[in-house]
């Protein structure tokens, strides 16, 4: 995958999860990592979908790797929440805007407007 693919991942991912460690308990905000949910190696067409990306702090993302199906069920349950919440988010602003006059750029409008 290009590089430009691999960063995009990793922005979306850690603006997605606040910039904060998802890992249950831990409020880490230091040390950040993106961790894909399904291995790497082993999901190449997951390995650029935001949905299989969670952000870990150092210490956590040490502590999974290598015992990625002992968490997989529990971070795709983090991560779909934080979908559902976003896809709510951008529900609720396609009402503001009028989506019927938003065009096909609506996502994208609320990605800059909600991170920038």
């Amino acid at each position: 995958f290009p590089s430009h693919d691999i960063e995009r991942f990793r922005k979306e991912v850690l603006q997605r999860d606040g910039f904060c460690c998802q890992f249950p308990g831990c409020m880490e905000k230091k040390d950040l990592e993106v961790h894909h949910i399904k291995k790497y190696a082993q999901s190449a067409r997951l390995r650029t979908e935001k949905f299989n990306g969670i952000t870990l702090c150092k210490k956590h993302h040490a502590q999974v790797t290598g015992r990625e199906e002992m968490f997989e069920a529990e971070f795709f349950k983090i991560v779909t929440q934080k979908n559902i919440k976003e896809i709510q988010e951008l529900n609720e602003f396609r009402k503001q805007i009028g989506f019927e006059k938003s065009g096909k750029n609506t996502r994208e409008r609320y990605i800059r407007k909600r991170y920038h």
